[in-house]
C-alpha cells in the first residue's frame, strides 16, 4: 500500500492541489491504478500535511466545521477514502466545483470531530 501511494505521489501533476472535488471523485470512482493511485496519493498528501487548499475563496463559500481540526483515532486510509467519497457523492455538481482539499479537510472536520479524541 505504501509503495501505490509514493506512486500516486509521484503521477499526480504539481496542480493537483488545486483539483476539484469532481475530478477527485472521478479518480476515486475508477479502476485503473493510475487513478486509485492518484485518489489515494492526494488524500495521504493532505493528511500528511504536503497539501494544502490554494482556492482560499473556497473557504467563505463552504460552512467550515469545528475549525481546530479533527481526530482520526485510528482510522486507516481506506476506511478515511470510504467516508471522504460518500460524502462527495451526495454534494450537488455546483458543491464539486470546490477545490477538493477544502471540502475533504470540512467533512474530516465534521465525520471526525475532535471529541472523538477527548478521552
Amino acid at each position: 500500500m505504501k509503495r501505490l501511494l509514493w506512486i500516486g505521489a509521484l503521477l499526480a501533476p504539481a496542480a493537483a492541489s488545486a483539483m476539484s472535488a469532481g475530478e477527485y471523485l472521478g479518480h476515486c470512482q475508477q479502476r485503473t491504478t493510475y487513478d486509485q493511485a492518484v485518489c489515494m496519493g492526494y488524500l495521504d498528501a493532505l493528511l500528511e500535511g504536503r497539501l494544502r487548499p490554494t482556492e482560499v475563496a473556497s473557504l467563505n463559500t463552504v460552512a467550515l466545521g469545528d475549525a481546530d481540526g479533527y481526530c482520526l483515532n485510528g482510522a486507516t486510509l481506506p476506511q478515511i477514502r470510504s467516508t471522504v467519497v460518500l460524502r462527495l457523492l451526495r454534494m450537488s455538481a455546483a458543491q464539486k466545483q470546490i477545490e477538493a482539499s477544502v471540502l475533504i479537510l470540512d467533512g474530516l472536520r465534521r465525520d471526525y470531530p475532535l471529541a472523538n479524541c477527548a478521552n
